[in-house]
């Protein structure tokens, strides 16, 4: 869903992922917002979830990426990146849990964490964005302090079936999915 008169242009399975394409609010900060459903397994603070994203063009050079984790009483914890093509020009692995020092609470329900609902990806600015997204997955890790970037060998991603909602204006949520 999309906010701030943004809209998902598209998104689609790629053969390496998936690419995203939006268009944000060029007078005003827009958003749009992504649920990536799917881990039957509990997500704990110090569960890391995992992607590596890369920009394919200078669309989406400065918007700001969210990682946001959504509990049951509609609490949302995030943590920013800003989306620079410099360091996203080729893929680059992204990690968030709910241990990383830069996940906050953001909004919504209360400051404690309950159980996740949902975990979404946002981006948001201004103008015309394109995000190719792959190896989305749960690590699993014995270091309770969460990086931005960690090597395969330091830990094990697990394959995990996700699924993407995206509302559609005929009223009826296209659900694609997609197993990494």
């Amino acid at each position: 869903y999309a906010g701030g008169q943004s809209s998902l242009t598209s998104v689609k399975n790629t053969a390496e992922g998936m690419r995203i394409t939006y268009k944000l609010n060029t007078a005003e900060n827009g958003w749009v917002n992504l649920d990536l459903l799917g881990s039957e397994q509990p997500i704990d603070k110090n569960t890391q979830i995992a992607m590596k994203i890369k920009l394919p063009s200078q669309a989406g050079d400065g918007h700001l990426l969210e990682l946001k984790f959504v509990d049951h009483d509609g609490s949302v914890f995030r943590k920013t990146l800003p989306l620079k093509r410099s360091r996203f020009k080729r893929w680059r692995k992204v990690t968030v849990s709910l241990s990383d020092r830069r996940v906050r609470h953001a909004w919504g329900g209360d400051s404690n964490f309950d159980e996740l609902k949902v975990f979404q990806v946002a981006f948001s600015g201004r103008g015309k964005g394109v995000v190719d997204i792959k190896d989305f997955g749960i690590e699993t890790t014995t270091d309770t302090s969460a990086s931005e970037e960690q090597s395969s060998s330091q830990a094990a991603q697990q394959s995990v079936a996700w699924e993407l909602t995206r509302p559609s204006h005929g009223g009826k949520d296209k659900v694609v999915s997609f197993i990494t």
